[in-house]
């Protein structure tokens, strides 16, 4: 008898410290999430208020939005030197962006619904001059945070497999 009090005592004070633990988990978990989502915000926030990136994003609309990918402006002619340095900007913005999405930094379901369509559409559209930047710097991991970002997001979505894997790791696994 002595011997089954003395299990049961080591197996409720396992499930104690187990129970505990995976509270504590939950709790840091959640609210992870939701500093996440209070940054993401606020670095959306930011960037809209920014006269810079608003410039840039004035000139690049109608590139993206009215424009073939198939037949864009010659980019490397003097006429168009604003819109390639606009381009050049919102690239290395929205590489940073990717970087921060891959690392868990910044929510990406919130910038997906919110910049999700001007990433897609600028990377589409830009997909040449990106390639024509990495042949000329001899730099060919150029932008490849972007293109993984562009990639993840047309692929479709993920499986509920992967999903929750990607809860648990706290950021996305491909």
């Amino acid at each position: 008898m002595a011997d089954i009090n003395s299990w049961l005592d080591r197996f409720f004070a396992i499930v104690t410290a187990l129970s505990a633990a995976i509270g504590w988990y939950i709790t840091v978990r959640l609210n992870r999430g939701a500093s996440r989502s209070q940054h993401t915000f606020s670095a959306m926030q930011k960037a809209s208020l920014d006269p810079t990136y608003q410039m840039h994003l004035k000139a690049v609309r109608p590139f993206i939005y009215n424009s073939d990918p198939d037949h864009l402006p010659d980019l490397e002619s003097s006429e168009n030197s604003d819109l390639k340095d606009s381009i050049a900007f919102l690239l290395g913005y929205y590489e940073f962006v990717a970087v921060a999405l891959r690392s868990g930094i910044l929510s990406e379901p919130l910038i997906r619904s919110d910049q999700g369509y001007i990433m897609m559409h600028l990377f589409k559209h830009a997909t040449g001059y990106i390639d024509r930047r990495r042949t000329a710097t001899g730099q060919p991991k150029l932008y490849d945070q972007f293109e993984w970002l562009y990639k993840r997001w047309n692929a479709g979505e993920v499986s509920r497999w992967q999903r929750a894997l990607e809860w648990l790791a706290n950021r996305p696994l491909t």
